[in-house]
């Protein structure tokens, strides 16, 4: 009992922490891959979310990563759920890619899974921290969980 006191308390706490009025998203996020054949791949992402529903659970926007490698190189959609909202909390989402350019042969297209917590930071700045997963398209017979940290703006 004591427990679900706990929590419930940090719940009332925290609930309004996640009222926000609808804003739109712009994020950055960069990671380093060291793949299996010995060689690295840099790469650096952009995402621009626009709010589909009042207090922004709903989001959708275009999606850019530019890598070292143009088999790596990607531009396409995504859409996220923010559970309970915008301003913070969890989200999960999907995105699909189309691949700048591939090798003879392969899927010139990619989709992702996403799911992670998004953190608020001073007025209007968020960090997100998410995993992803490759489901269909090119790299899903080899690609493992991969981890990321955005760093954006609210505006």
């Amino acid at each position: 009992m004591k427990r679900l006191s706990l929590v419930l308390a940090i719940l009332c706490l925290a609930v309004p922490a996640f009222a926000a009025e609808k804003k739109t998203e712009l994020m950055a996020s960069g990671s380093y891959l060291k793949l299996d054949g010995g060689h690295s791949v840099w790469q650096v992402g952009g995402d621009l979310l626009f709010p589909l529903t009042s207090g922004g659970v709903l989001m959708m926007g275009p999606s850019v990563v530019v890598a070292s490698e143009d088999v790596f190189t990607r531009g396409g959609a995504l859409l996220e759920v923010n559970v309970p909202g915008q301003s913070g909390g969890f989200f999960f989402g999907g995105s699909a890619y189309h691949i700048l350019d591939t090798p003879d042969g392969e899927q010139d297209w990619t989709a992702l899974v996403r799911a992670g917590i998004k953190l608020p930071v001073a007025k209007s700045g968020i960090v997100k921290v998410y995993l992803e997963q490759i489901v269909d398209g090119a790299g899903k017979d080899y690609a493992d969980l991969m981890g990321t940290v955005a760093l954006g703006i609210a505006f």
